[in-house]
């Protein structure tokens, strides 16, 4: 997984560099990019012009936990 500050790096090579994923590669070899990762960030970047996530992307919360979040606070209430 890129950190935040990978995908900065990353984006800023392709766009003031032109710089492909191999390249990126080799520049940092100390970094374990896996070069899937690399290719999806620099294809995301090339068409949204963000290495951001998207909003919303991730595990969705639920009604449950929700729910149980308004019990937990209402038998404090009581204590």
């Amino acid at each position: 997984m890129l950190s935040k500050e990978d995908r900065v790096l990353i984006k800023v090579l392709r766009v003031e560099k032109g710089y492909g994923a191999k390249i990126i590669m080799t520049e940092f070899p100390g970094r374990n990019f896996s070069l899937a990762s690399v290719k999806r960030l620099l294809h995301q970047t090339d068409t949204t012009g963000s290495a951001d996530r998207k909003s919303g992307s991730g595990r969705r919360r639920t009604a449950r936990a929700v729910a149980r979040s308004h019990e937990r606070d209402s038998c404090t209430a009581f204590s």
